[in-house]
């Protein structure tokens, strides 16, 4: 039985904007359903000075994010594209029409999704979301 993978769920996206959100949420579910998701988030993730912890850090010391972290653009690209089509193809239905909608309207969403786009107009609070849960997972 794989474990799930919780900590991806400790990283919050409150603080991000709506379209930041879409994309965090989307990268969480695939990443939450991979056990290859650290292998994954390595190799976008290039470590600059790294902080050391005595002993796994708590969930305030992972918002200490490493200085110089570097986030590889086109491989990180092509995770969110591979993670959009992903969940768009996950068979998702309800009975209630209302709700089913949703599902309809969210797979439009995956299909405007362009990892290149979003990496040429990623926020800091993105990429800032995306290095935490590499980190929490490290730590894991």
């Amino acid at each position: 039985m794989r474990k799930p993978k919780l900590p991806l769920y400790a990283v919050s996206i409150d603080k991000l904007p709506l379209d930041d959100r879409i994309i965090a949420i989307m990268l969480r579910a695939y990443l939450s359903r991979r056990t290859d998701a650290l292998e994954r988030l390595s190799s976008i993730i290039r470590e600059g000075v790294v902080i050391k912890f005595p002993t796994p850090p708590t969930v305030q010391e992972l918002a200490a994010i490493p200085l110089d972290t570097v986030l590889d653009g086109k491989k990180l690209a092509e995770l969110i594209n591979e993670a959009a089509e992903t969940i768009k193809q996950e068979e998702v239905y309800s009975p209630d029409p209302e709700i089913d909608n949703i599902f309809t309207a969210a797979k439009n969403v995956l299909d405007s999704i362009d990892g290149a786009e979003v990496v040429r107009d990623m926020s800091v609070n993105l990429a800032e979301y995306i290095t935490k849960c590499y980190y929490a997972l490290k730590y894991e």
